[in-house]
């Protein structure tokens, strides 16, 4: 898209400030009471956007309809739980999660 690319946009950033967000939560908590693997964390993160509209050739909107992940966790807490807990505390406590899920007004300085 006009580069050359041998680095992420800025929309690939914003999937990966996602994912990156979802496991911070895991390091920076410092309260699980159970035990991570941390050489076995995989986190994915993929979303829809639709050319058209980011380059203005329909009102279509520019940013992503559709963002998902997938985290992948091990250690000897067992999978399950692992995925049930620290899911919970990601979604609850991701500030980047809450940029996609809700309104934000940002404003332009100039």
């Amino acid at each position: 898209m006009g580069g050359t690319d041998t680095a992420a946009n800025p929309v690939e950033y914003a999937l990966a400030a996602l994912g990156s967000c979802q496991v911070d939560h895991l390091y920076s908590s410092g309260r699980p009471s159970w035990v991570l693997r941390w050489s076995s964390v995989k986190v994915s993160v993929e979303g829809d956007l639709d050319l058209h509209g980011f380059f203005g050739f329909s009102d279509t909107r520019p940013g992503f309809t559709d963002v998902r992940w997938t985290v992948e966790l091990g250690g000897p807490a067992g999978r399950e739980r692992l995925l049930t807990t620290s899911s919970q505390q990601s979604d609850e406590h991701c500030p980047v999660l809450d940029l996609f899920r809700n309104p934000t007004h940002p404003t332009t300085l100039v």
